[in-house]
């Protein structure tokens, strides 16, 4: 996952099939969806300035991983 911190955009490589989820400190859900392909892309342009978790999960496996939005 890259860049972080993050303004626009946030690049994850080789998630192909992997959903995700994107929520704020307190836990709310902010954005979810399916990444598609080797370089799968997600928008934080509306998000505020501040930290998110985003929840990759795949194949039974999950990861959580903090960035942080400018």
């Amino acid at each position: 996952m890259y860049p972080n911190p993050v303004t626009d955009v946030l690049n994850i490589a080789q998630a192909n099939g992997a959903a995700y989820t994107v929520t704020d400190a307190v836990g709310r859900v902010l954005s979810t969806g399916s990444l598609q392909g080797d370089k799968a892309q997600v928008s934080t342009a509306a998000f505020t300035p501040g930290m998110y978790i985003l929840t990759i999960s795949k194949d039974g496996r999950t990861e959580k991983v903090k960035f942080v939005k400018q």
